[in-house]
């Protein structure tokens, strides 16, 4: 295609009618729509005008091939991350792909997350005890008259049983749907909501995969090494489908290396302090991800020891916010992972767990 071909190719009415069709499913979607046909519709209508519209798809061929002239660009003729090429070819077509199905998979382990961020949103409190009484009546996750197993009865209520770090996450887009007026008592809504946040925690950490990998390898190699841990990994099994703690770990990971790879040579109070928080955000996530956090922090000691220690000051200074959460909540700084790392759950004389 030539060079000027594209320089004219400017959007027309497809892209306005395609555009708000995709508004559309985005606000169905946010409310928790019952519907399972919004995405394919959008999907369906966007290939659609791409087969039969010549002009549009000459539009559609062009947005590609500069974003994919920008990633090849990149890191070579270009110190920015193209992150407008990166949204077209990786994190759009995966966001749709995940969404295809737009139920994940149901897991109470995951559950109070949505639960945390709408009783946030909307009484500015963490505590639970409605969502409870929602989910106990409906025996949902439950097959007695008991409170499903992720809700933790505390002296001043009831709380998630996990920790909250993926809160934040769940944090935008169940403030969103609070706005478009849906229903944040309904466990179909937050189903819902919870695949919508799960898909674009896939996509980020997919996204920043790519960019790290263009650092390592040819264009062609990177997108391709992309695609395969898209479609056959964790991040389309269980990150893609639900909101589980190490979907976080994953992007924080993500971000403590991207980070790494692009400043290390050269880094600032801003890259350190970028740097700290991802790790106080994975132990926010799991507790065992402090596992990722030593070793980085040791990688970084032996090669850059001010820096470590930086890193390990602004990392502490983002957990504390964390730390006195939990103690005010489950009367620990670790939060209800230490709850469920006591000794009556570990079983060191099972010859098969050592195995195992």
């Amino acid at each position: 295609m030539e060079q000027g071909a594209c320089e004219s190719a400017k959007p027309a009415w497809p892209e306005g009618l395609l555009g708000c069709l995709a508004a559309a499913a985005l606000v169905a979607l946010l409310r928790g729509s019952n519907s399972n046909l919004w995405t394919p519709l959008v999907v369906g209508a966007w290939a659609a005008a791409f087969a039969l519209l010549p002009g549009f798809r000459n539009r559609v061929q062009c947005a590609v091939r500069r974003s994919w002239q920008a990633v090849c660009a990149f890191p070579v003729e270009s110190q920015y991350i193209p992150w407008r090429a990166v949204l077209v070819l990786v994190v759009l077509p995966d966001i749709f792909f995940l969404m295809l199905r737009d139920q994940g998979i149901q897991s109470g382990d995951s559950r109070p997350v949505v639960m945390t961020a709408a009783s946030l949103v909307r009484r500015q409190r963490a505590e639970l005890t409605p969502f409870a009484k929602n989910y106990t009546q409906r025996r949902l996750f439950t097959a007695g008259d008991e409170p499903p197993y992720f809700f933790l009865p505390r002296p001043d209520g009831i709380y998630s049983n996990y920790p909250s770090g993926m809160v934040p996450f769940a944090l935008p887009v169940v403030a969103t749907s609070y706005l478009l007026g849906a229903d944040l008592d309904s466990p179909l809504v937050h189903d819902r909501l919870e695949k919508l946040t799960a898909a674009g925690v896939s996509a980020a950490c997919l996204a920043m995969f790519f960019v790290a990998a263009l650092h390592l390898a040819e264009a062609r190699t990177a997108y391709a090494t992309s695609w395969l841990l898209a479609a056959g990994s964790v991040m389309f099994s269980t990150v893609g489908q639900a909101l589980w703690q190490h979907g976080g770990v994953i992007f924080w990971t993500e971000v403590l290396l991207l980070v790494e790879f692009r400043c290390w040579r050269s880094a600032t109070w801003k890259t350190i302090s970028l740097q700290g928080a991802a790790c106080a955000m994975m132990l926010a996530c799991r507790l065992s991800a402090g596992l990722i956090v030593v070793s980085f922090g040791v990688w970084v000691l032996l090669r850059a020891p001010l820096r470590a220690l930086a890193i390990a000051g602004c990392a502490a200074v983002a957990v504390a916010p964390w730390a006195v959460m939990n103690w005010s909540v489950y009367g620990t700084p670790l939060g209800p992972s230490s709850v469920q790392a006591s000794a009556g759950l570990w079983s060191a004389g099972d010859v098969r767990a050592w195995l195992g």
